[in-house]
């Protein structure tokens, strides 16, 4: 039988608050060198790596088929260079082109007034034939109104007005329809005119 001495009887469990205090310098201390732990492995890992690394390529056998990549990325790179060069030099072209070509376009305008807004964004040739055909429309419509079968409108707008002004002019019935007659024919018009109407008045 062990018979435990006086001290030892005499000694007290641990409370609850001094186990918590204890718990929480326990967990912060060996997370704290956990953490040391790992970072020193880390490097330590980190370095072996480097050194491994040509042996590690190496092993592999796939250098030439790394630098074919890499090859074929210079490649590309190149390309694209060389691409956005040549595009923005095009795009230059175009830009002056367009530029000459509505500069044209607005000195013809100021001699011809055409009523057109020009679009100087519009960079594209197959759009211009709209415009062509609108000012075309144009130019036709203003030279055929100038021309003899032009002045037919105005010819009609003007017998309208002679009409006008026989109905007004207080003549006699017969000859106002006896001068309309003659308008209407002039103005090529088929109207029914009473007969009794062109008969000349009895003295």
């Amino acid at each position: 039988m062990i018979i435990k001495d006086r001290k030892e009887r005499k000694m007290k469990p641990v409370r609850s608050n001094e186990l918590q205090h204890l718990e929480s310098t326990i967990n912060r201390k060996f997370n704290d060198r956990e953490a040391e732990v790992k970072s020193e492995m880390e490097n330590e890992i980190q370095s072996l790596s480097e050194k491994n690394l040509d042996r590690f390529k190496k092993r592999l056998n796939i250098k030439s088929k790394a630098q074919a990549v890499a090859n074929a990325k210079k490649e590309l790179d190149a390309f694209v260079e060389t691409k956005e060069q040549v595009e923005l030099k095009l795009q230059n072209k175009l830009d002056n082109v367009v530029k000459t070509f509505f500069d044209a376009m607005e000195n013809w305008n100021k001699v011809r007034r055409w009523k057109y807004d020009f679009d100087k964004s519009d960079k594209d040739s197959d759009s211009f034939d709209h415009m062509f055909s609108a000012l075309c429309r144009q130019e036709t419509e203003k030279a055929y109104h100038a021309s003899p079968k032009g002045q037919a409108l105005r010819v009609l707008k003007r017998q309208r007005e002679r009409a006008e002004h026989i109905i007004y002019s207080g003549d006699s019935i017969q000859n106002v329809w006896r001068y309309l007659g003659q308008v209407f024919n002039q103005a090529k018009i088929a109207a029914e005119i009473p007969r009794q109407m062109l008969q000349l008045p009895k003295e």
